[in-house]
């Protein structure tokens, strides 16, 4: 860093934060002082100069351009008179419009002396300073105040063509320093009253041709219903702010969105995803795992649970008792299905399975019913009459509730009919002899054959079922 530099505070980055969005920034008077007697190190958290001596006018301002694109010197000029001193200069630093420090410098130890020291002279001071992306910053130093020194005067007064070259009939001079001529006023004038004959042929002025035009109030800016009027910077700004919404419900398809209410969605979203979601909304599914019930037991939900889909099945009757024809075949259990969110699922449930009818020589026997919460699973029901099929059974408190299938009749010759199929696959088939036991759950055995053999029995039901299908989500 070099000796002497100078630095933004932080008053006057704020400012300059604003000039980047389209406020003028004001920088009219400049400060000095003596630092106490000591040397000064300028920082951002300065709000004064550390003993300020003299304060005035910026005079002007000049601009040099950086060999990198987007940066820029702006040098501010101040003069201090040749009866101001007594004082040695150490800061230096420029107030905005509000007498807020916007910069401040160190500057090398620079003597201002008075008549009584035996030297006086008007000091310039330029003080540099440097700007990135300067063409967004909406810098304004008010140049009127610009300062001649006495020996500028003496300088301009020596030239005996000094007054004269200072006038000028040109129109597209834009010296700071010659004066227009009668001339030029008046050429200027007739050029004017010519472009003001021809506007006015045009009347209002529209998209596609010059007129005449008027700016829009703030009201015709927010209620955007006439064409032939200019808007403004100012306007379409209260316009926008008109439009903006800071709600989360808000339905209107007019209306913007501002990124305060768009933060509050996302917040709460993310709130969400972190919590123990009930819902599942905010999990990312990882896994599909099934917990499978063939005898009662009990059922503990999984951390990472999202939602279930639960099957309870009743177990299946047995087949018929052995009677002249062959024995019917059992009815098949009831299946309920039903789907669950986590928050309808507790930490622990009691499952109970209903067991398969047993089949004796002598006896048969119905399906027992399977519970999980309000859903049943109903068992499947033994033949009414020795040949005759059983009925299948009900199922109730699910999203989907099936009947269980019938089982089959015995035939006259002997030969047992086949159990009911229940929701997981088909029953026993009947033999003329003895029926195989079933191993699908719900389904049942079919009926054996034999007549008047009652030594011989019916195969057995398939005991019931619960099945848990759990989905899952990230740890």
């Amino acid at each position: 860093m070099p000796d002497f530099y100078t630095v933004i505070t932080d008053s006057g980055l704020t400012s300059l934060g604003l000039a980047t969005r389209g406020n003028k920034l004001f920088l009219p008077q400049a400060v000095v002082g003596d630092g106490n007697g000591e040397l000064v190190t300028p920082h951002m958290g300065m709000t004064s100069l550390v003993n300020e001596v003299w304060r005035g006018d910026v005079s002007g301002v000049q601009s040099v351009e950086s060999e990198e694109p987007g940066q820029e010197t702006l040098i501010f000029e101040f003069v201090i008179k040749a009866d101001v001193g007594g004082f040695v200069i150490r800061e230096v630093g420029l107030l905005d419009e509000n007498g807020d420090l916007f910069c401040v410098g160190n500057f090398p130890e620079t003597e201002k002396p008075v008549i009584s020291d035996g030297s006086v002279r008007d000091l310039t001071i330029r003080l540099p300073l440097h700007f990135e992306n300067a063409e967004t910053v909406n810098l304004v130093v008010d140049t009127n105040v610009a300062v001649a020194t006495k020996q500028d005067v003496l300088d301009h007064n020596e030239d005996p063509q000094a007054h004269d070259i200072m006038k000028s009939d040109a129109l597209d001079l834009d010296s700071s320093i010659s004066v227009a001529t009668s001339k030029a006023v008046k050429t200027l004038s007739d050029l004017f009253a010519q472009h003001a004959q021809s506007v006015s042929t045009h009347g209002t002025a529209s998209t596609t041709t010059w007129g005449f035009t008027r700016l829009a109030t703030l009201a015709e800016h927010i209620d955007c219903i006439l064409k032939d009027i200019a808007v403004t910077p100012w306007g379409m700004w209260e316009l926008i702010k008109s439009v903006r919404s800071d709600s989360v419900n808000e339905v209107s398809s007019e209306k913007l969105a501002t990124a305060y209410a768009v933060k509050r969605v996302n917040d709460a979203l993310t709130n969400h995803q972190n919590a123990d979601d009930p819902h599942g909304i905010g999990n990312v599914m990882q896994g599909v795992n099934l917990v499978t019930f063939t005898s009662s037991g009990t059922y503990h939900r999984p951390a990472n649970l999202i939602s279930a889909e639960v099957y309870v099945t009743g177990g299946g009757a047995s087949g018929g008792q052995m009677y002249m024809n062959g024995a019917g075949g059992g009815g098949a259990g009831g299946t309920s299905i039903k789907t669950y969110q986590r928050a309808q699922l507790q930490d622990s449930i009691p499952v109970t399975v209903g067991a398969g009818g047993i089949a004796t020589a002598g006896d048969w026997n119905n399906g027992g019913d399977s519970y999980f919460l309000s859903q049943v699973g109903d068992g499947g029901s033994i033949p009414a009459k020795y040949s005759n099929g059983g009925v299948g059974g009900d199922a109730s408190g699910g999203d989907i509730n099936l009947r269980g299938s019938a089982g089959v009749s015995g035939d006259s010759e002997g030969c047992g009919g086949a159990g009911g199929s229940s929701y997981w696959g088909g029953g026993g088939v009947g033999a003329d002899w003895l029926g195989g036991e079933d191993i699908l759950y719900g389904s049942n055995g079919s009926g054996g054959g034999g007549q008047d053999s009652e030594s011989n029995r019916s195969g057995h039901g398939g005991d019931g079922l619960v099945v848990i299908k759990e989905f899952l989500g990230r740890v």
